[in-house]
Order: structure tokens, then C-alpha cells, then sequence
């Protein structure tokens, strides 16, 4: 049960996705209750049922304009991210759809990805009804409007109450429950202190071998005479602090210690419409390059790509996320933009990939730019080799 599912494309589709792949090759019988395909806002048109040998049940969850504008008002009012969410008008058929498959199929297990709380709700209820049937939450995508940063998330009020009722009510009728990383687990232990330690799983995500070993020959011509690029590939905003980096930059450009006509800051993937005005008003529009999202192959080749890979991190030691497995996979050194972010600098330094500058660090940013546009102009290799293989991913 997944309110987020392709061919839908962007963030937070990719984990749901894999993990669909591989229970279906793995044998189990496997029925997908998702949105209605005709509300996805960006497709991956090689994801999707095609190409999925099993059931997939599609419920409407697009409300009216008026309905979505409430929805928002609500949301607005209540200072929260977690109820309303933009599905909360498919919980009832996305519920009935849910017994429905359960009682035809004979299923035993509800696994349900929670990248929206309406889901969560959704699962909850079949479970109130089906008191045989396990339960099994996957608390992922931490930054996608939900609310499982936990105590990174300020809540207040009316709203703020519920919020937690909902997600307690949810979590008892668990029978397992999956995190994305250490981080996420821990806290999820820390809240829900009924839940025995065999209930809590880590299971991290990962890359598609096959995908990015088939992009990395035709990704090497591809940099040649490109430049300098730093390049970001998927969905950034506010919260991730990209002002203080386009400050950075704009040090760089103002002091022209080092010049940057041979640098790009590309952006690729969601919310182009904010990166280009926040280019614009620090001044900085001159180096920064902005596309929509595209296909999920295409990104892989875009990342395999670039001189270095910028990683804005979300706030909260367990927000790491998809991209930053995939970002390992590529063998590009990464530049990530740390929030406290426990989780993703253990795996920075574990791996060897990059190094990670507080997002709130100009001056070190500044420092750490102008560091590895020296190198790369003087064909200085940034990793070091052989690297530390991140295959278990």
C-alpha cells in the first residue's frame, strides 16, 4: 500500500519501486494498491505496471480544486505536515480496495510504505479489521510531507495532538516496523518503547547495479571538455539551506580569486521554479542551470556525469535518503551539506565518497569550492583509490 508509486517519477518512488521488484522476483504474491495514475505530476514512462508482473489496483486520490484549496488552507492553519496530506480523499477507497484484495486473495501480510499519513491511516484501519493480518510500516522518504522526523519537526495545537494520536494509533497494530537508517530506528524505539527489538528493522536503501554499470562508459565521454560541473539531481527547497550555498558561491564569483568561467552549478529535478529565483536574488543566476525532472536512467547518467556531486541534506541525523546510496554508486565525490545529519556522515566516511560542510558554514562552503575547482583544473584526483566498495547497498 503506497500512495507514491510509478510511473510516477521524482522523489520517493524509487524505494517502493525496488522493493515491489524484488518481492515479486522473490516469488511472493504480490498485489500493489496505489494512486490513480492519472494524478502522477512527472512520469517515469520505463517504471509502472508494465513493468511489473503483478496486480496493481489504482484508486483515485486527486480531490477537486475547491477540495485541494480547503485541504491546503487546513494544512496552512494547522502548522503541520502530516494531516491533511494531498491523499487524505482516497482513504476510504483506498481502504475498501485493501479488503477487498484481502479477502479475494487470501492476504496475509500489509506492507505499507508511509510517505503519506493517509496511507498510514488506510493500513491502520484494514489491520482494525483483518486482526489476523500483519502489519508491516516502512518509515521512509523522511523529508517527503510526513511527519517522521519526529522531534525535527515543531508541532503545535489542535492539529499537532492529532498528528500523534494518528501515529500512535498506527504504530501499535504494527507487526514490524522498517527503517531507512539507524537514526530513524532509534527514534523510532524511543517513542514507542512497547515495541520489542525484533520489531525494528534497518533496511537501508540502494541503487540498481545493473542501471548505473550501464551508464558509466557513455557517462565518461560525456565529461570530457564539460567544464567544471557541480551538479545536484532531484528535488531541493528551503529547508535544505541552498541560500547559504548560493551565498557561497557568490563569495566566489565577488572575490574572483579564482574565476568561474568554466564552472556550472546544475540542478536537476524538482522545484526548478525556487532554485532559479534564489539564483536570481543572491546573484548568482549566471552559474546556475536548472531543468525539470527527467527519467530516472537519464539522472543516473547525469550523476555518473559530474565532477562533483552537491547533496543537500534535509535536517535530522536519520534524513539521509535514496539519492545519497546512489550518489556512492557513481564513484564521484560527493559534496554534501550537513544538518546534523548522523546517518549520512557515518556513511560518508565510511565509504570515502566525499566530505560533508555544515549547511550553515559559508566560509567553509567557500573553502571547500575553492579547494576542488583547484584540483579539478589541475587533473588532481579527488578519491582516493582503490575505494571502499559499497556493493551491500
Amino acid at each position: 500500500l503506497t500512495a507514491t508509486f510509478p510511473p510516477r517519477g521524482g522523489s520517493g518512488v524509487q524505494r517502493v519501486w525496488y522493493q515491489a521488484l524484488a518481492m515479486n522476483a522473490a516469488g511472493f504474491d504480490l498485489h500493489v494498491v496505489t494512486e490513480n495514475e492519472s494524478a502522477t505530476w512527472v512520469a517515469d514512462k520505463k517504471s509502472g505496471d508494465t513493468a511489473l508482473a503483478a496486480a496493481v489496483s489504482r484508486v483515485n486520490s486527486s480531490p477537486s480544486k475547491i477540495l485541494r484549496l480547503l485541504s491546503r488552507i487546513a494544512s496552512r492553519l494547522a502548522g503541520t505536515t502530516m494531516y491533511p496530506d494531498s491523499h487524505w480523499q482516497w482513504i476510504l477507497s483506498a481502504y475498501r480496495r485493501c479488503c477487498k484484495v484481502i479477502i479475494s486473495e487470501e492476504k496475509q501480510v500489509l506492507l505499507v510504505s508511509f510517505g503519506h499519513p493517509s496511507a498510514l491511516i488506510v493500513a491502520a484501519l484494514t489491520k482494525r479489521r483483518f486482526s489476523g493480518l500483519k502489519l508491516v510500516i516502512d518509515v521512509r522518504d523522511l523529508w517527503v510531507g510526513n511527519p517522521n522526523q519526529f522531534s525535527y519537526v515543531r508541532r503545535s495545537g489542535l492539529m499537532a495532538s492529532l498528528d500523534r494520536r494518528i501515529e500512535r494509533w498506527a504504530f501499535a497494530k504494527a507487526d514490524r516496523v522498517i527503517g531507512v537508517s539507524t537514526g530513524v530506528v532509534e527514534e523510532i524505539q524511543h517513542r514507542y518503547q512497547w515495541l520489542r527489538p525484533d520489531q525494528t528493522h534497518v533496511v537501508q536503501n540502494g541503487f540498481d547495479a545493473a542501471m548505473f554499470d550501464a551508464s558509466e562508459s557513455s557517462s565518461e565521454t560525456s565529461r570530457t571538455n564539460s567544464g567544471v560541473v557541480f551538479r545536484h539531481v532531484g528535488f531541493v527547497g528551503p529547508t535544505q539551506r541552498l541560500d547559504v550555498f548560493f551565498r557561497a558561491v557568490f563569495q566566489l564569483k565577488a572575490n574572483d580569486d579564482i574565476g568561474l568561467s568554466d564552472v556550472r552549478f546544475e540542478f536537476t529535478g524538482g522545484n526548478p521554479e525556487y532554485v532559479r529565483s534564489l539564483a536570481a536574488s543572491i546573484g548568482v543566476d549566471d552559474l546556475v542551470y536548472c531543468t525539470e525532472y527527467v527519467e530516472h536512467q537519464e539522472a543516473v547518467e547525469l550523476m555518473c556525469s559530474a565532477d562533483v556531486l552537491l547533496l543537500f541534506w534535509g535536517l535530522g541525523k536519520g534524513t539521509v535518503g535514496g539519492k545519497t546510496y546512489e550518489y556512492l554508486r557513481t564513484n564521484r565525490f560527493i559534496m554534501a551539506l550537513d544538518q546534523e545529519n548522523q546517518d549520512g556522515r557515518a556513511l560518508l566516511e565510511e565509504t570515502g565518497r566525499g566530505v560533508w560542510v555544515a549547511a550553515d558554514d559559508m566560509s567553509g562552503q567557500v573553502e571547500m569550492l575553492n579547494s576542488l575547482v583547484f584540483k579539478l583544473r589541475n587533473k588532481v584526483v579527488l578519491l582516493e583509490e582503490p575505494l571502499v566498495s559499497v556493493s551491500k547497498y
